[in-house]
């Protein structure tokens, strides 16, 4: 049995009462036999048909073989892309972001997030905006050998990274460009198609790691929740609110709505169809000597902790599991079995232990 140890703590309980009452029946002694024998007529008996009964079959999920369970489009394997976006209120509204199959958001400095997205199905001229390296990111993109893009880094971020295997791509004008139309350093923005091109020149072929997650049938979830708030820092936390309508996950940052430019330049409303909570310790990351440049904070996803799935509307405690580097983060019940859920977009937060996350 595991014991929880990380700090989840709900908005609302749910407090059960069961009340009972019985009555005492009198007894009473006859010592005096029956003098009347009473014989009741069987009742008479009729005989209904019923109509034959029927049996209604569940079509099994249909799930398909890439990082979320949802259909290709036109069948094409493209491989798929990891992009590191910028998430400074500046950088907003995104390009592109809810065209990603899979999204992790997770902390850096000044208390701001950004993200990886993962895209499988899609090709797009404009991603964005591009942002730099973190300590953390091959924890998401190595298990699965996901190129990354970012915009650069730090000298001994880059080096250390580099030293772990990642497949790394970093802006040196080739799939990605500078909108003048905005400032630096939140202008920098990456073509799907140009950057394919290029992972195929440099010789890493196609990445197709398939379902990162258990997908099918989904698992009955413990409660009913309208609304998850999100805290990464004294930032305003990210905060997700169900609609019954669209059967999807809308998000906002404090009041404001998170939008993004879709490929006709219309802006959206980021949505999702599961939410993964993963909590997490965060510390800092140092370089090795004073002079290759800043610490920043990372995150330790090595090991297992408390977690949060979210989808239809309902919402389970869970766990994540990662014993090794080479892993990928596995999503789990008490017993070590994986979470199954449905195909869908799927927006996993790593969020650090020392915030609370709220429901209601």
């Amino acid at each position: 049995m595991r014991t929880r140890t990380l700090g989840i703590t709900a908005a609302l309980a749910l407090v059960l009462a069961a009340c009972s009452s019985g009555t005492e029946a009198a007894t009473t002694t006859s010592t005096e036999p029956p003098t009347t024998l009473t014989t009741l007529a069987a009742p008479e008996t009729t005989t209904t048909t019923l109509p034959p009964t029927t049996t209604t079959t569940i079509p099994p999920v249909e799930v398909f073989d890439t990082i979320n369970g949802l259909e290709r489009l036109d069948d094409e394997e493209l491989g798929v892309l990891a992009i590191k976006i910028d998430n400074h209120p500046n950088a907003r509204p995104h390009t592109g972001l809810q065209y990603a199959d899979v999204v992790w958001e997770l902390p850096v400095e000044a208390g701001l997030t950004r993200y990886i997205a993962m895209y499988d199905r899609y090709q797009l001229e404009k991603v964005g905006p591009v942002r730099s390296l973190r300590p953390t990111d091959p924890a998401i993109v190595n298990p699965i050998e996901v190129p990354l893009q970012v915009s650069g880094g730090s000298n001994w971020v880059l080096r250390e990274v580099r030293a772990s295997g990642t497949h790394l791509l970093t802006d040196n004008g080739n799939g990605t460009y500078r909108d003048n139309s905005r400032s630096a350093p939140h202008n920098l923005y990456a073509d799907t198609t140009q950057l394919r091109e290029r992972v195929d020149e440099l010789g890493w072929g196609l990445a197709l790691p398939g379902n990162l997650f258990s997908f099918g049938t989904a698992d009955a979830l413990g409660m009913d929740v309208s609304s998850i708030t999100i805290p990464f820092s004294s930032q305003p936390p990210a905060v997700w609110e169900w609609d019954a309508t669209t059967e999807q996950y809308a998000q906002s940052y404090g009041d404001t709505p998170h939008t993004s430019f879709d490929i006709d330049g219309e802006e959206q409303q980021v949505v999702a169809d599961v939410l993964i909570v993963i909590m997490a310790d965060q510390y800092t990351a140092r370089p090795p000597k004073p002079s290759d440049g800043k610490a920043v904070p990372a995150m330790d996803l090595i090991g297992s902790g408390d977690a949060l799935i979210l989808y239809d509307g309902q919402m389970s405690e869970v766990y994540w599991e990662r014993p090794a580097t080479e892993d990928f983060i596995a999503i789990t019940h008490e017993d070590g079995t994986p979470v199954t859920f449905e195909p869908g977009i799927v927006w996993v937060s790593i969020v650090p232990t020392s915030q609370t996350v709220t429901w209601e």
